[in-house]
């Protein structure tokens, strides 16, 4: 990922993007539900696959996903149905059949995650832009554990509105959003996890600042690849002017089963790991990949090991 415009030094100071279709847009965008013309946001996403894997927090989805519509139907029965999902696809390209910037809410077609970890994975439609297949630029990761001092930049969104205006039979998206690059040193690592309770899993501290909004965004090493995904903030505390941040590591979610059609292997659907995409380089990581090591425990079931973790 090219930063290439300056992000301060202050944890505490955010940079906006100034251009609407930023490329960083189609990699990274917002996650929201639907209901009635009303979006309401959840947090960030941002892409793996250039198909359209997309990785986020799994408490980004979780809650969504647990608060069912109420409906009636003709008959005047209430009958309940799952939140739609979407990611704002935001992007400079003209459509050429209407004139229009192409973009908008992209359904979720699928989601996937563990109770293990605070990591989920996303599968957005499939679309065609001018009769051609979408792909979307996928962001490199970074599973290995990340050290003690290390420079991270974040980005993530926030303060986000969007609602459905109809006029004449055409429908348009009132959106607003801010965006947000923010920089940070890694205070603490958590190698297994920070408690029991509430950030049960490998994680890390930092002084950056996360908003609300931002959970589910990319956390990136000073060589731009992904070590960790937002997960957790709060203000600073008293005699201290930084803000108490958590990053969830990568690798423990690379363990998480998708069922998916992949490419150059036939028509139908395979049960596959992250991990098992990374092997078939469908999904792109550094160097620190090779710490990482996945096989079956006797009940056939997947288990991944860091080297540096007895």
């Amino acid at each position: 990922m090219d930063f290439s415009f300056d992000i301060p030094d202050d944890p505490n100071g955010f940079v906006q993007l100034t251009e609407f279709g930023h490329p960083i847009q189609q990699s990274i965008m917002t996650i929201v539900s639907s209901e009635n013309g009303q979006y309401t946001p959840w947090g960030t996403g941002f892409i793996i696959g250039s198909g359209g894997l997309m990785m986020t927090a799994k408490h980004v989805v979780e809650a969504p996903m647990k608060n069912k519509l109420r409906r009636i139907n003709d008959e005047g029965e209430i009958y309940f149905e799952h939140v739609q999902l979407y990611a704002l696809y935001v992007t400079k390209k003209i459509n050429e059949e209407d004139g229009n910037h192409f973009g908008g809410f992209w359904p979720i077609q699928k989601v996937w995650f563990a109770n293990e970890t605070d990591i989920a994975y996303c599968w957005l439609n499939e679309g065609l832009v001018n009769g051609e297949r979408l792909t979307f630029p996928a962001l490199k990761l970074s599973p290995g554990f990340p050290n003690l001092g290390d420079t991270i930049i974040a980005f993530g969104y926030h303060k986000m509105y969007a609602t459905t205006i109809s006029s004449e039979g055409v429908s348009h998206i009132d959106y607003s959003s801010d965006t947000a690059f923010v920089r940070g040193q890694i205070l603490d690592i958590h190698h297994k996890q920070r408690d029991s309770y509430m950030l049960s899993f490998p994680c890390f501290q930092t002084n950056a600042r996360f908003d609300p909004g931002m959970s589910g965004g990319p956390i990136f090493n000073i060589d731009g690849a992904v070590c960790g995904v937002i997960c957790s903030s709060m203000p600073p505390i008293v005699d201290s002017p930084y803000y108490i941040s958590y990053g969830s590591v990568i690798w423990p979610g690379l363990g998480i089963k998708i069922q998916t059609i992949l490419p150059n292997e036939g028509p139908q659907i395979q049960e596959v790991t992250i991990f098992d995409l990374i092997t078939k380089g469908l999904v792109h990581c550094d160097k620190s990949i090779s710490k990482i090591v996945q096989f079956y425990n006797s009940n056939n079931e997947v288990v991944l090991a860091h080297s540096n973790i007895q």
